[in-house]
């Protein structure tokens, strides 16, 4: 590793935009909170807490503005009830499983061809499978149609928040579309073949080692992984330090109570933060991401103060998956200069995790 702590440590929390989204924060508030109050309501939390995931997802995978909101929108929505779907259903097999992962995540980081926009759907997709095939056992396909409905609800609201900002606010939508990847071919082939092989590793180890919420390593190392090792190690200082501090809020609210209704407020108040402040920077996107995702969790999956202390290991074994990797691609850049890119700047160069 040759970067300085000092040079991470600007890139690292250095700030895109100052400002408060506060018609993104209600949309993504509404998308997640909604179907997680129906589902208390109902006795139906697992349904609840699929939905919710998936519209928070679905939004997640919507650019804010640009002309391709739809198209991204769509792919996003398609792929996240398509990955539901397929990791319920493989969830009892896990070699099966194992190798839907490996190909999808590497298929699915291809897109990152198509820039930023293309970078997030693929990692959500990916996301989505990761999570779903380490959740509880259950029906495939009443979790597959809460995704399905939550996530379309997420996407029409998506769009409904740019209008509104378009015609009301006057601001949104006037943003050109991403431009191309500038990262050769090649490097994308071989990025997309270490993180398939590297998330499959976390992902058989969760397995093999039975830990709870296991799925939250592969997940880690396919949030963190970058095709330049600059962007990686800086990946990984956010995930960490985000973690650290949204697992001690999680950890801090499940210590007072685990009351289903006071924890839908919660996700309410966190989801509120994560859409506002999500263009923000990564590290703040991630902060506000682990309360919002464990809590939602908590909804479905009854879970105590513990969860956030297993969050941070799980954490902390999945960087160490990427750092591992990262430094496989250092090496082989040094030696390979011809394929060296401009290392691009922090807060664009790859989507928000889950």
């Amino acid at each position: 590793m040759h970067e300085t702590w000092s040079q991470l440590e600007h890139d690292a929390f250095v700030v895109e935009e100052q400002g408060f989204d506060i018609v993104s924060g209600i949309v993504g508030m509404l998308v997640t909170t909604v179907p997680l109050a129906v589902g208390v309501a109902t006795d139906q939390l697992q349904v609840g807490m699929s939905a919710a995931l998936g519209a928070m997802n679905v939004v997640l995978g919507t650019p804010t503005r640009g002309p391709h909101q739809l198209r991204w929108g769509s792919i996003t929505l398609a792929g996240t009830v398509a990955a539901t779907a397929i990791a319920t259903l493989l969830a009892p097999y896990p070699l099966a499983l194992l190798t839907a992962t490996v190909a999808i995540v590497a298929a699915t980081a291809e897109l990152r061809r198509f820039g930023r926009s293309g970078a997030m759907t693929g990692f959500i997709i990916g996301a989505v499978l990761v999570i779903n095939g380490g959740l509880p056992e259950a029906p495939d396909l009443p979790r597959t149609v809460a995704a399905a409905g939550g996530g379309g609800a997420g996407l029409v609201l998506a769009l409904a928040a740019t209008e509104l900002r378009r015609r009301v606010l006057s601001s949104g939508g006037t943003a050109p579309a991403d431009p191309p990847s500038p990262i050769p071919p090649t490097r994308l082939h071989a990025h997309a073949a270490r993180t398939s092989i590297a998330v499959g590793a976390g992902q058989w180890l969760a397995h093999v080692t039975g830990l709870m919420f296991g799925y939250w390593v592969p997940l880690t190392t396919l949030a963190v992984l970058q095709p330049e090792p600059h962007a990686s190690w800086v990946r990984m200082v956010q995930r960490s330090a985000g973690t650290l501090v949204g697992a001690g809020i999680v950890a801090f609210v499940l210590t007072v109570t685990t009351a289903p209704w006071v924890l839908v407020g919660c996700v309410g108040a966190a989801s509120l933060s994560l859409f506002a402040l999500r263009e923000r920077s990564y590290y703040w996107l991630v902060l506000c991401l682990t309360p919002t995702a464990l809590l939602i969790i908590g909804t479905g999956v009854p879970v105590d103060a513990t969860v956030a202390g297993t969050r941070v290991l799980a954490t902390a074994i999945g960087i160490a998956f990427a750092a591992a990797a990262t430094g496989a691609t250092a090496w082989w850049v040094a030696r390979h200069p011809e394929h060296t890119v401009p290392s691009p700047a922090p807060a664009s160069s790859s989507p928000p995790a889950t």
